[in-house]
């Protein structure tokens, strides 16, 4: 099984599509969720990365390229369970 803080940034991503009305989880989705976490913030930051402008080019990339859902459409607000596959 997953460890907890990975199992509550997976919970995060898909929280952040759902909140965008996207109808899909994307790598980007779970990269974003993990710009918020304090252990993936220091990897990165150890790695050269920037923080700020990492979550500043996400937010670019989902308003020009991952489409969202229509207002009218429904969405599903159940976080997907971890099964044993």
């Amino acid at each position: 099984m997953f460890k907890q803080d990975v199992q509550i940034a997976f919970t995060l991503a898909v929280r952040e599509a759902q909140r965008r009305r996207h109808e899909y989880l994307t790598t980007e989705h779970i990269l974003y969720a993990l710009l918020f976490e304090d252990a993936a913030q220091r990897m990165l930051t150890a790695c050269g990365g920037d923080i700020d402008s990492l979550k500043q080019e996400l937010e670019k990339f989902f308003a020009a390229h991952v489409e969202s859902l229509p207002a009218t459409a429904e969405i599903d607000e159940e976080v997907p369970r971890q099964t044993l596959a």
